[in-house]
């Protein structure tokens, strides 16, 4: 009979695993399927052309995160080798890689731990099989699986537990390489504290991975920086608590000998001191760029302000979900949510019978501290924006915390339960057939897939409909544009509510009247096109002919612009624009900061400089009045400017400047007009914008 219901719960196991992986299916599929974002583009852009300089400047300049840049080093540079994109198969890998480490925390913490293992364990050594041949074991692992794997599933999804945005999940690889490694190494973290914690002894393994771990939390985003300080700072107080006094032996630990005390703080030196240095970089330089760029922050500069609303909003986010509106919804929502996954949690450990010793339950609380502290400091640099400027990041690494707490939480009172059973001698009540029964199984799935609608089917049903024109997307716009000499680029646009893209509006980039250019500019620049067309495909073009007869279509668009000039105004990737030139005298007038006055009948006398995005010498100046379309000078450059080609480090920029005469008309008496210097290219008919300035015409000059 016992082997029977052993046999059916293993059915129901099987079952609610394959459906859990179905139900996984569609992620992992959009998750290989997503397109690269303007930010890809820019470090792609950054690593190919500038190699070994570019990751130098990347990390010790602005991105300290030694890990990730060199991953992404690595990665950009096969891509170009490669000839395609496989941005969403990196974000994949990073995904498996952070679940597995989820997956090792609470394998290794049931083996360890498990009082159903530990039980069994020698039974299972010297007899395998029973009198009637049925294998005692096979349950066991399967007892251990569904906790993992619905663990693991539950986990992922409380990353972007945020109701409304769950779109986290799916960063761009430039995010994903530092985030996902993040957690990663704070789990394995925590898999080391918590399940070392009662070790007589420390292998050179065990050593090795302290430091590996640590040294990847710390290396991989500024807030696995902050976190693993903090956690070596916990294990530091512990190891030497437990060196000077022998009072100290209900702490993690305290089991080991002093040597091995002694090998596990010089360990645990090189992650802490790593992360004091990468803090010291992003002091140095993070924070100057940041008040250099003069941040808008309500809480700039006032610590008192901004510790209470920190504390307030701290307080907020545990027990409301985040968010500066909160309603009665989102705190019941909230709180439902915590309590739901707490419990389900507990239900699944107390399965495995989960029972820790009170070395590993000192670890447990220990553990939550480093945890909290980060927490808190991420809502605090939100105000002063040092570092997390993505509210979706913030939230997502947050929530994610929280979940890792509620995990030890539940480990806790999973044991907790556990040793009360035992204590009371109930093992055979109602109370565990409860726990184990298939009925328990069922409600947990249910819960879990209540979790899954909630969080990711809201829109799922569209992206899957989108799934082919997201395939589409990126062969087109990555082979027709890497291998096209052709001054254009056709980008379908696939609108999708989880997968971030760069969704261009349809027109020529750079323009004018195009007020967002810098995640085009950043396009273009990697696929070294002057100008960027934009068009989108329909839905319904799926074949090579329908998608050729719109290829053809572009073309011909271009052609009938052959003979216009494209006025572009040129944009940095931080949407500053990039100082093409100036305007240095005007009338023998050195001061340009403000109108200039200007007699009717006087001839505009013009001095300044001009360049190229690229930095090279443009073939010509033009300058327009205010309408692009009013074209008034049309100059080369000839004038020697020495000081401009040492000052940008260009011998080519040598004869960048020019001089330009234009007469008023008549009907501009009594007006204030604009007018514009363009960077002009007659062979490529684009015009970048330089300098404006401003005169105002009167029938007699006022002093």
């Amino acid at each position: 009979m016992k082997n029977k219901v052993l046999n059916e719960n293993r059915k129901n196991t099987i079952i609610l695993i394959f459906t859990s992986l179905t139900i996984l299916l569609p992620s992992l599929l959009l998750l290989a399927a997503t397109s690269w974002n303007s930010d890809d583009y820019y470090v792609a852009y950054l690593y190919q052309n500038e190699g070994w300089h570019g990751l130098y400047h990347r990390i010790f300049n602005w991105s300290p995160r030694f890990f990730s840049e060199i991953i992404l080093y690595f990665y950009y540079n096969t891509v170009l080798k490669l000839g395609k994109p496989f941005t969403g198969c990196m974000i994949l890998i990073m995904w498996l890689v952070m679940s597995g480490a989820i997956f090792i925390f609470i394998r290794n913490t049931i083996k360890k731990n498990s009082l159903l293992f530990l039980d069994n364990k020698q039974l299972i050594i010297d007899n395998k099989v029973d009198n009637k041949g049925n294998n005692k074991s096979e349950n066991i692992d399967l007892n251990f699986l569904l906790p993992l794997l619905v663990t693991l599933i539950i986990f992922t999804y409380c990353l972007y537990s945020n109701r409304s945005r769950p779109s986290p999940m799916y960063y761009l690889v430039v995010v994903s390489v530092a985030y996902l490694p993040t957690l990663a190494g704070i789990i394995l973290n925590l898999n080391f504290f918590i399940n070392q914690a009662n070790s007589s002894n420390i292998s050179k393994g065990n050593i090795f991975q302290l430091i590996l771990f640590g040294v990847i939390t710390s290396s991989s985003w500024e807030m696995g920086t902050v976190y693993q300080l903090f956690f070596s700072s916990c294990l530091f107080l512990l190891l030497l608590l437990s060196i000077f006094s022998t009072k100290f032996n209900y702490l993690a630990f305290s089991r080991l000998t002093k040597s091995d005390r002694w090998k596990l703080s010089i360990a645990n030196l090189i992650p802490f001191a790593f992360s004091l240095y990468i803090l010291f970089l992003l002091q140095a330089s993070r924070l100057t760029i940041v008040e250099d760029s003069s941040v808008a922050s309500p809480l700039a500069r006032d610590f008192n302000a901004s510790f209470i609303a920190t504390i307030l909003q701290f307080f907020k986010e545990l027990f409301f979900g985040g968010g500066n509106n909160i309603s009665f919804y989102d705190f019941t929502y909230s709180l439902i949510y915590k309590l739901g996954f707490l419990l389900l949690l507990m239900i699944f450990f107390y399965q495995a019978k989960i029972k820790f010793n009170f070395l590993t339950i000192n670890a447990c609380l220990i553990s939550i501290v480093p945890l909290l502290i980060t927490n808190f400091v991420i809502t605090f640099s939100g105000y002063y924006q040092l570092g997390i400027n993505s509210y979706p990041r913030q939230i997502s690494f947050k929530v994610a915390l929280i979940g890792l707490t509620i995990v030890i939480i539940a480990l806790m009172l999973a044991s907790l339960c556990s040793s009360l059973s035992n204590q009371l001698n109930i093992k055979n009540i109602n109370i565990n057939a409860l726990m184990s029964s298939p009925l328990t199984l069922l409600i947990s799935f249910c819960l879990t897939f209540t979790l899954l609608i909630n969080f990711q089917f809201d829109n799922l049903k569209r992206d899957l409909l989108n799934f082919n024109n997201i395939l589409i997307s990126n062969h087109q716009n990555w082979q027709r544009n890497l291998h096209s000499s052709q001054s254009l680029a056709v980008y379908t646009q696939v609108p999708s509510h989880y997968i971030f893209r760069m969704s261009f509006e349809p027109g020529l980039y750079p323009a004018c009247d195009h007020p967002d250019n810098g995640r085009p500019v950043r396009y273009m620049n990697y696929f070294h096109k002057q100008k960027l067309y934009v068009t989108p495909f329909s839905n319904k073009a799926f074949s090579d002919e329908e998608i050729e007869e719109q290829l053809v279509r572009v073309s011909q668009e271009m052609k009938n612009r052959k003979n216009k000039i494209d006025f572009a105004c040129s944009f940095t990737p931080g949407n500053a624009k990039l100082v093409l030139g100036n305007v240095e005298q005007i009338n023998q007038l050195t001061s340009l900061d403000q109108i200039i006055e200007v007699n009717i009948d006087d001839t505009v006398e013009i001095y300044g400089w001009a360049m190229n995005p690229d930095n090279s010498p443009p073939e010509k100046i033009i300058i327009t009045l205010e309408n692009n379309e009013n074209l008034l000078v049309d100059q080369t450059l000839d004038i020697p400017r020495p000081d401009i080609a040492k000052h940008f480090g260009n011998p080519s920029l040598l004869n960048s400047g020019w001089k330009a005469t234009f007469s008023p008309k008549p009907e501009w008496n009594g007006q204030t007009l604009t007018f514009i210097v363009w960077a002009y290219n007659p062979d490529t008919k684009i015009a970048n914008f330089a300098k404006d300035f401003t005169i105002r015409f009167s029938s007699s000059k006022q002093n």
